[in-house]
């Protein structure tokens, strides 16, 4: 863009409204970005371009009790220590759950996040930033993309599916 401050990118997959009322925007091409309304500017994030190219393409975004926002990206799963404005990528090479991420969600009840993709569902611990994998049966086998999840009061997950519907 010509101006600095504007939106990063014509593509927005996601908004993100945190705890504290600010706003993040993840975007195909460009990253994160931060909306700040009462200045109509966006403060860019780039440092996800030092990871590949992949993670700048943004789908999903989830806050945690320390305020850090997890974000699921189509090269893996981010961070942003919101404390420090400092951005992390969580590679797990050998896993290919932990890449091609669509969606995510903070479980309500535990410490942990569980985010779907392309190559389907998985845990990730916050309490020890492992990756935790999902019994065999959940979402048959894969066979299905998660795209959006919602948790209930109940602590059920149901989950937006690419060619299930609501699982």
């Amino acid at each position: 863009p010509v101006n600095e401050r504007s939106l990063p990118d014509n593509m927005v997959f996601t908004l993100f409204r945190c705890r504290d009322g600010s706003i993040y925007v993840g975007t195909q091409n460009k990253g994160l970005a931060q909306w700040v309304p009462g200045k109509n500017e966006f403060i860019s994030y780039t440092e996800s371009s030092r990871f590949g190219q992949v993670s700048n393409t943004i789908y999903d975004i989830a806050e945690d009790e320390h305020d850090n926002l997890w974000i699921a990206s189509w090269g893996g799963l981010m961070s942003l220590d919101r404390k420090n404005n400092r951005l992390a990528f969580n590679d797990e090479q050998n896993l290919l759950t932990a890449k091609k991420l669509y969606s995510i969600h903070k479980l309500h009840k535990a410490d942990s996040l569980f985010i779907a993709g392309e190559n389907g569902p998985v845990f990730f611990s916050l309490k020890d930033h492992s990756w935790k994998p999902c019994t065999k049966n959940l979402m048959e086998a894969n066979n299905y993309i998660g795209r959006f999840i919602y948790e209930d009061s109940n602590q059920v997950l149901w989950i937006c599916t690419v060619g299930a519907g609501l699982v």
